[in-house]
């Protein structure tokens, strides 16, 4: 399982979708929608995150890709990184669905 917790803004959690083999996790290269080279694929858990430039976002079973990413803007910064890193990427973010 994966998590992402920014604070005063919210954050979700997520579990990695494997492959045939049981063990492997589904990774998508080149992804056109969100700025990670090499992602793991996986399914979000409940999602909330709102700020004064976002708003509101909440979700709950939408699509999760973990890998390296930054983020920067009127929010502030945001990198993450994971304690677990291994060649297949660090940190996670989620593509939320606005309810």
């Amino acid at each position: 399982d994966l998590r992402l917790d920014i604070p005063g803004h919210g954050g979700f959690a997520a579990t990695v979708i494997t492959g045939r083999d049981g063990k492997s996790p589904v990774v998508v290269e080149n992804n056109t929608v969100w700025p990670i080279p090499r992602a793991i694929k996986g399914k979000a858990k409940p999602l909330a995150y709102s700020d004064s430039v976002v708003g509101v976002i909440r979700g709950d079973g939408t699509n999760a890709n973990y890998g390296a990413f930054s983020l920067s803007g009127s929010t502030g910064a945001v990198t993450v990184t994971h304690s677990k890193a291994t060649k297949q990427g660090t940190g996670c973010c989620a593509a939320p669905v606005r309810k």
